[in-house]
């Protein structure tokens, strides 16, 4: 069996038409010849486990051990051009900073998060919790 393609009497190699599918918006690698394809991508999956083991760490309330974890995991993300998990990863670590009470570092990474990712789903997470952090501390709310 050919491993090409013929769209409109030019003959495209599969991996090409591939390339540009996923380039144009389709999730997941066409199958266009039939066979089972696999997207593993062993370092990525141990990136996705160390994301996932950070979260387990914030949902547990071991923010200080999560956000090491996430901005560590923020390069990694962008470098391999992982959109989602660097923005979930950078929304996550602000997370981690406005519960330790490091809320201007969390401020400075939630409007980052939402000028550098502005169509990601953390951006809008993150412009609500960026309105929901006061950095003028307790004694704000009895001086109004």
């Amino acid at each position: 069996m050919s491993n090409k393609v013929h769209l409109m009497k030019i003959v495209v190699p599969a991996a090409i038409v591939a390339v540009l599918a996923l380039h144009a918006g389709c999730d997941k690698p066409l199958n266009l010849l039939g066979k089972k394809t696999t997207t593993t991508n062993q370092p990525q999956d141990a990136n996705i486990k160390d994301f996932d083991q950070a979260v387990a760490d914030a949902a547990a309330l071991r923010y200080d051990s999560a956000a090491k974890q996430f901005a560590k995991l923020i390069s990694v993300f962008e470098e391999a051009q992982d959109v989602e998990h660097a923005s979930d990863s950078m929304f996550w670590l602000a997370f981690c900073y406005e519960k330790t009470n490091r809320k201007e570092q969390a401020v400075i990474f939630y409007e980052h998060l939402q000028k550098k990712y502005p169509d990601t789903k953390a951006a809008g997470f993150a412009a609500r919790r960026h309105e929901a952090v006061d950095l003028r501390g307790p004694m704000a709310a009895t001086s109004r």
